[in-house]
């Protein structure tokens, strides 16, 4: 994944809320995305040749393509984590003032 948009990208911009459940959500996602990588390669290595792996891939890619283009209008596919990241920055800051708020005007 890029750098920029890729899971390093969502690992920060969760730290930046301060929560440390969205870091370890994160983290956990980013672990497992790892580790499905490192399963998928293990697999193709042991179970197919080069050939054979540049055969499924160009098979795959044959049946990929068009799936894809079928169903792209299904989703504007919209980058969506910026706008999650900004409401749940606007869900914290709301929580903080109600608090500070109750908190000077002396109510429990």
């Amino acid at each position: 994944m890029p750098r920029e948009t890729g899971k390093r990208w969502e690992w920060t911009i969760a730290g930046l809320d301060g929560d440390p459940l969205l870091v370890a959500l994160q983290d956990y996602d980013w672990a497992d995305e790892v580790l499905h990588a490192q399963i998928g390669r293990r697999w193709l290595r042991d179970e197919h040749s080069t050939a054979a792996s540049a055969r499924l891939r160009r098979s795959a890619l044959a049946r990929w393509n068009p799936a894809l283009e079928r169903y792209s209008h299904a989703s504007a596919q919209d980058e969506w984590w910026d706008e999650f990241s900004r409401g749940r920055v606007r869900a914290a800051q709301s929580t903080e003032s109600r608090s500070l708020s109750r908190a000077s005007s002396g109510a429990a």
